[in-house]
């Protein structure tokens, strides 16, 4: 019973342990040895797609893993945000967060600087949490008996 209640304050710390863990290895191990030295720029954009896709399949299914296993509901999902918030906003690897790219970067000949951590932060969180948020609620819409 005690480990229902810790749910929503374990949930993001599994999270962002695990996207941290993967982006470390990601960036410092598999980027170093993959990356060939000329990608096209078609071939950077699939690896791109897959990486992304590959971090929300991460939030999903610990999400579900709680919602299933442990009763997680949106009430607990809402609740571990300000939590998940705070961990990313005190360390994050700058590099790219689904939409959010946190680590300096170039485009149409123009260098931009990374983003604010605070800022970006927020936007990892809110976009993890949508995530978190509608998994939850289909896990309980399935869960829920049908009326007669």
């Amino acid at each position: 019973m005690k480990i229902k209640k810790a749910i929503p304050f374990i949930l993001p710390l599994a999270v962002w342990l695990s996207i941290t863990v993967y982006m470390a290895l990601l960036m410092y191990v598999l980027t170093p040895l993959i990356k060939p030295p000329e990608m096209s720029e078609f071939f950077s954009g699939i690896c791109a797609v897959v990486l992304v896709a590959l971090q929300g399949v991460i939030v999903w299914a610990l999400t579900f893993a709680a919602a299933k296993k442990f009763g997680l509901r949106v009430k607990g999902a809402i609740a571990a945000l300000p939590v998940m918030y705070a961990l990313f906003a005190v360390y994050h690897i700058p590099s790219q967060y689904l939409f959010v790219y946190t680590d300096g970067w170039s485009f149409m000949f123009t260098r931009h600087s990374p983003m604010n951590r605070f800022l970006a932060a927020f936007w990892i969180t809110l976009q993890f949490g949508i995530i978190m948020l509608i998994t939850v609620t289909a896990v309980y819409a399935n869960s829920k008996p049908a009326a007669p």
